[in-house]
């Protein structure tokens, strides 16, 4: 699941369907108007949200907060050592 603030307005996208808006139903729970679900973040003491939990249809599941992403720079140099050849006669069998 995705969850994202875009202009705003909370969504979120389940892996394979459509993102949507969720709104607020109290606390740290929100619910989605498109279909009968609703999702509770869950903080660590230092109010950073690290599960969610996620119920629909009489089922509950729990989604643990993925590491945030690390951009890295790779010098285009280092990167040409990688380059190949879309050549099949440069294959060696």
């Amino acid at each position: 699941m995705d969850v994202a603030l875009d202009g705003g307005q909370l969504t979120a996208q389940l892996t394979g369907q459509p993102r949507f808006p969720i709104y607020p139903l109290g606390g740290d729970k929100f619910f989605w108007k498109v279909v009968d679900a609703q999702i509770e973040f869950k903080k660590d003491e230092e109010g950073r949200v690290v599960l969610a939990r996620h119920t629909q249809g009489g089922m509950k599941f729990a989604i643990k907060r993925l590491a945030d992403e690390k951009v890295v720079g790779v010098d285009e140099k280092i990167l040409d050592r990688y380059v190949g050849s879309t050549n099949t006669r440069d294959l060696a069998c």
